[in-house]
């Protein structure tokens, strides 16, 4: 008999990417500049600026069309002012020129972050054109700039959940990386058996992913579409969190981040159920028949999703996570459909709070088949992301292998491992102020992109780098208001969950 069940889903489209060089561009909030003994701004004893001084600052202000604040003289007769966040380099160069062509000006030039000369060892980091610096001059490439990020923190031991179709303890790149203490979500099917969870039983504390494939007599018989193994939580695992300048194949978002595997998905996806209950007891929440989970996550990656609208058990799941703290990270969907329509609706990801990602491409535009709309929060890269995977169509071969991934279940581990990185240097930071950093610290859209002209596409391309630069200088200020609408995405086969 024909089992038909809603169900959440997983996309994950295997292409080929080739990237780029590690050399990157940090983003800055300062301008070196000497001026004229005349004209040189100075410091009273009691810390206001001089008449003439504040004078030179406001003429400096016109020039760059941004506030531009005095902050201290420094060697060889120059002096060093700050603009009001840090900018992409390339942006600040700009400035600096235009400072350097006003009167008694002898030049102008960005104070550039300085960093160790290291090199990562990872064999394949230059293939992770995710990781890279952005480049808005051909050739293009709209990467989240890693390596500016990683001049401030590499990360430390911040938890990051990952809900989804279980890990592969064994990979090469992911040791060290996983804690042994996730939870397997999945339970029996309406029949009893354990065709879903594909493991011989139900939900106990054994994450591990046996594999989702599915044949064609089984997507007959249970409605679901044929494919090999998806290996889609090891993926987003890896994009995370993968163990980096290891001398093994990629590098991870947050070096340090540690991973909590939660089993929800198995063949021919999953349900809600399963799926709400791990999203709370990956926040701390307590769930009938399963022990507490002592690893709460700050940060849950929430790569799914089921076509409906937030109400019911959804609404009161994300509301209990958002209230216990932690902040939900969830894809947009890969439907290449306006969200503002309510039969468009993805859970988790419309649910209000919910910081939802878009897909984008090199050349910072939406990727065609990402989702978009009012709910969307920002975009990350999320065609050809390569991460750690296996080669096993069915069972796992444990061979360490990695492979490229495109969809919007690729672009939110993204977000969530800059979110680390932010809690890692700060830990005092809550869900809102997260949400606020990652958001307004972006790389805008190209103006002649989709994005730009149509927008729903959030507020610009993740930028790991003024991310984190903003973080430095963050004074706590509560995020604008959102409109009760708004709050996410989530990534699937746009199938309806319970």
């Amino acid at each position: 008999m024909k089992q038909a069940r809603k169900t959440l889903g997983i996309i994950a489209l295997t292409l080929i990417c080739l990237a780029v060089s590690t050399v990157h561009a940090t983003p800055t909030d300062r301008i070196i500049i000497k001026v004229s003994e005349t004209m040189r701004p100075a410091v009273l004893a009691d810390g206001a600026l001089a008449p003439r001084a504040r004078e030179r600052v406001s003429s400096l202000s016109a020039a760059v069309g941004h506030e531009v604040v005095y902050l201290r003289a420094m060697s060889g007769g120059a002096d060093v002012v700050r603009l009001p966040r840090a900018m992409p380099l390339e942006q600040v160069q700009a400035m600096a020129e235009a400072m350097a062509r006003l009167p008694g000006v002898e030049y102008a030039e960005p104070d550039a972050r300085v960093f160790p000369m290291e090199v990562l060892n990872d064999p394949l980091f230059g293939q992770q054109w995710h990781l890279q610096p952005v480049r808005t001059t051909p050739p293009l490439n709209y990467g989240i700039d890693a390596p500016a990020a990683w001049s401030i923190t590499t990360g430390e031991a911040v938890v990051v959940a990952i809900v989804d179709t279980g890990i592969l303890f064994a990979h090469e790149d992911l040791e060290g990386k996983v804690l042994e203490a996730g939870y397997d979500f999945i339970s029996a099917d309406p029949d009893g058996e354990y065709f879903t969870a594909n493991d011989g039983d139900g939900r106990d504390p054994d994450p591990s992913d046996p594999g989702d494939w599915v044949t064609e007599e089984e997507a007959e018989e249970r409605e679901c579409r044929v494919s090999h193994s998806s290996w889609h939580g090891t993926h987003m695992a890896g994009i995370v969190a993968a163990s980096t300048s290891n001398g093994k194949g990629i590098a991870g978002v947050s070096w340090g981040a540690m991973i909590l595997p939660i089993r929800a998905l198995g063949k021919c996806d999953g349900y809600s159920s399963d799926v709400i209950d791990a999203m709370r007891w990956a926040a701390g929440l307590p769930v009938a028949g399963v022990p507490n989970n002592h690893d709460a996550a700050k940060i849950i990656n929430m790569s799914l999703g089921a076509n409906q609208s937030c109400t019911g058990a959804w609404l009161d799941a994300v509301n209990a996570v958002h209230e216990k703290g932690s902040l939900i990270v969830a894809a947009a969907g890969n439907g290449g459909v306006s969200m503002s329509s309510s039969r468009n609706h993805v859970v988790p990801g419309v649910c209000p709070g919910v910081l939802t990602v878009a897909a984008t491409n090199k050349a910072g535009d939406r990727a065609s088949f990402s989702n978009y709309g009012p709910q969307i929060d920002l975009g990350a890269p999320g065609i050809w992301v390569l991460s750690t995977s296996d080669q096993g169509t069915t069972s796992p071969l444990d061979d360490s292998h990695y492979e490229n991934k495109s969809g919007t279940s690729v672009s939110a581990p993204q977000v969530a491992g800059v979110a680390a990185l932010l809690l890692s240097y700060d830990d005092s930071l809550d869900r809102q102020d997260l949400i606020y950093l990652l958001t307004s610290n972006v790389t805008p859209y190209p103006e002649d992109s989709l994005c730009a002209a149509g927008g729903g596409c959030g507020s610009g391309v993740l930028n790991a780098g003024l991310a984190l630069m903003a973080v430095t200088e963050f004074d706590g200020r509560p995020p604008p208001p959102r409109p009760a609408s708004s709050g996410g995405g989530g990534e699937g086969q746009y199938r309806s969950g319970l």
